[in-house]
């Protein structure tokens, strides 16, 4: 009984090594250009995939775009750089922190 209950545990754990890898789609801010390189280094590369990743890139044309992307639930992640002071609800404007580059 226990060697079978071994191979039957054996064989089930062998079950969570074959699952296929979680779909990610990544939003950017604006094109492919030089900053979004590590990203496609990364799928290149095969470091999503190793941690159980398939991630697609897909290109944007501001960050408004990605940000609303990934409000709506279409993607998981995004990129955007706020670099203008933004209204914070009804309250004064926002400014960068001391020291940004934003």
């Amino acid at each position: 009984m226990r060697i079978l209950v071994l191979l039957l545990a054996t064989l089930l754990s062998g079950t969570a090594f074959a699952q296929k890898n979680i779909p990610v789609r990544f939003a950017l801010d604006w094109r492919f250009e030089g900053p979004a390189a590590p990203y496609f280094v990364a799928i290149d590369k095969g470091y999503y995939k190793a941690e159980g990743l398939e991630v697609t890139v897909d290109p944007g044309s501001g960050s408004v775009e990605g940000i609303n992307r990934v409000a709506s639930g279409a993607y998981e992640i995004g990129s955007a750089r706020q670099r203008n002071p933004c209204r914070c609800g009804r309250g004064p404007v926002c400014r960068p922190a001391r020291g940004s580059a934003g």
